[in-house]
């Protein structure tokens, strides 16, 4: 372990007169000393700088001075061991290394903590333009980017796009979230029937999900004038690729000797081989499928068209559910009366960012570990041979990630569960659950959760919100902590909506302040040691 010169203790009395900043004045005297002992290793934090090289550090409740001939800043957190006790105190500071490794990665990219600008520049890119990037990193970062969008229309997705199904969402807006679904979701598929050595069915499977996304498209009659214009806009082989899609709908109950026809068309319409699929290049033959599939999603049926397809059980594929539909579909996040899943996509969204990745390379489930966002964020970064905005882009990604994980290690010292909330609709986001080890409240199903919690956001309009959770007896208080009246006045016309939209307990009580604290200054703020309490639980 690499350390720095150690500082004495001053056990005299010192004066309290002169100081050169800020801070309070030193006040230690030799009785307020802790006991030291030999080879003890300590935490303090500087208070105070006075002159002559000395400074005033605090620990336990106690005061002491110390002289010390690296500069030090009040502020400053300290971990300490005792070098000697006879015949003076001397104190080694010694390297933490996840401090320092959290500030290295929070110099690197500034204040913004966000994945989703990364998510944004991707899907305005062609798979054909990532040669570097295996299928399956691709895979997995589109995969993550549409948990997303389904996390976002169930915990507060934007005002403007409210409403009944279909209402104000055209076929550019959900025609390639519903692909991607879908090819997502084969994805998974066919690596499973590898896995399984069930390589012969992989082909068929190809097959029904291609008839599928078929009749998700309008047919040539169904076109409307602003439709057929922007066709004819398009590249010749994007055209013809629609009139081989067409050509699936008036063969869909034919024989499958002319589907294989079309099949057949299809792929070397696309130069695929079909035949030569493998585990290796799967992912990207999907993607080729994907992509030019993409182009024509403004051709895709309405809303009602769509959802149709689900009663009269015309898709056979099983990858593209009716709940997954209306999820994309409506802003509301789906039917009326359906289960609200909500903490179960955002657990497999926080899951999927690989926050845990060295610890499952480390017990040896390499399987598992590179599915996950980091993992592909770091294949991307280090293959990626040109310089570009998605690049610069990628390694503020990265950074962000390794950020949630060293403060995720800085907090857990002190009994905090800090959990980043990557939803696209935030600004910033984080779950903070204080003396989570000890918190032994249980929900209805029996798992475990958390009495108190806080929720840490920034988005707009709004700024910055704290919301605490208080759990009391049967129920549970909500305080809305936000940083102006204005806002707080705007958020209690919704209580009522909130009081119905909290299912699984009672509502006690929900109250609003003006005292809203910025996520990642809350965050900096727990992760250091001494830090005070982030829920005044008795207020």
């Amino acid at each position: 372990m690499n350390t720095i010169p150690s500082l004495s203790v001053i056990s005299r009395l010192v004066s309290t007169g002169t100081q050169t900043g800020a801070g309070p004045k030193s006040i230690a005297t030799g009785p307020d000393l802790p006991a030291f002992t030999q080879g003890q290793t300590l935490r303090a934090v500087v208070v105070a700088e006075n002159a002559g090289n000395q400074f005033t550090l605090e620990t336990g409740g106690s005061r002491f001075v110390v002289e010390s001939r690296v500069p030090l800043s009040p502020g400053q957190s300290l971990n300490l061991q005792v070098l000697s006790t006879d015949p003076k105190i001397e104190l080694q500071i010694t390297e933490d290394r996840g401090s320092q490794f959290l500030s290295r990665s929070l110099a690197s990219t500034g204040s913004n903590r966000d994945l989703a600008s990364f998510f944004t520049l991707l899907q305005q890119i062609a798979p054909s333009q990532l040669p570097n990037l295996s299928g399956s990193s691709l895979q997995t970062l589109q995969q993550f980017a549409l948990l997303q969008q389904e996390n976002a229309p169930g915990l507060g997705g934007s005002s403007a796009q409210q409403g009944t199904t279909g209402q104000t969402l055209s076929a550019s807006d959900y025609g390639p979230k519903v692909l991607q679904q879908i090819f997502v979701q084969l994805g998974a598929q066919i690596e499973n029937l590898f896995a399984q050595g069930k390589d012969q069915a992989v082909l068929a499977s190809v097959k029904s999900a291609i008839q599928d996304v078929a009749l998700l498209f309008q047919g040539k009659g169904q076109l409307s004038q602003a439709a057929l214009s922007q066709l004819d806009q398009l590249a010749p082989s994007s055209k013809q690729l629609f009139e081989i899609i067409s050509l699936f709908q008036q063969n869909n109950t034919a024989g499958q000797g002319a589907k294989d026809a079309v099949f057949n068309q299809l792929f070397q319409h696309l130069q695929l081989q079909p035949n030569l699929l493998s585990a290796a290049n799967s992912a990207n033959t999907l993607n080729t499928l994907n992509s030019g599939l993409a182009e024509l999603a403004f051709l895709l049926k309405g809303p009602e068209s769509l959802l149709q397809l689900f009663s009269t059980n015309s898709l056979q594929s099983g990858l593209l559910t009716q709940s997954q539909a209306e999820a994309i579909l409506s802003a509301q996040g789906g039917a009326g009366g359906s289960e609200n899943k909500g903490g179960e996509l955002l657990q497999q969204l926080v899951n999927k960012l690989g926050l845990n990745m060295e610890g499952l390379l480390a017990a040896g489930n390499k399987e598992e570990a590179v599915k996950t966002v980091k993992f592909a964020l770091i294949e991307l970064v280090q293959n990626f041979a040109e310089q570009s905005k998605l690049l610069e882009s990628g390694k503020h990604a990265l950074n962000t990630l390794e950020f949630f994980q060293l403060t995720q290690l800085q907090a857990g010292r002190q009994n905090t569960l800090i959990v980043p909330l990557p939803l696209p609709f935030l600004e910033q986001g984080y779950l903070v659950v204080e003396d989570y080890k000890d918190q032994s409240g249980q929900d209805r199903q029996g798992r475990e959760m958390p009495k108190n919690f806080s929720l840490f956001l920034k988005l707009s309009p709004l700024g910055n919100l704290k919301i605490d959770f208080l759990s009391s007896g049967d129920g549970v208080y909500i305080r809305f902590n936000s940083e102006s009246k204005e806002v707080s006045d705007f958020l209690a016309t919704f209580k009522d909506e909130l009081d119905n939209a909290v299912s699984d307990t009672r509502v006690h009580g929900v109250s609003f302040t003006e005292n809203g604290e910025d996520p990642l200054t809350a965050v900096l703020k727990r992760s250091r040691a001494g830090a005070e309490s982030f829920i005044n639980a008795k207020a």
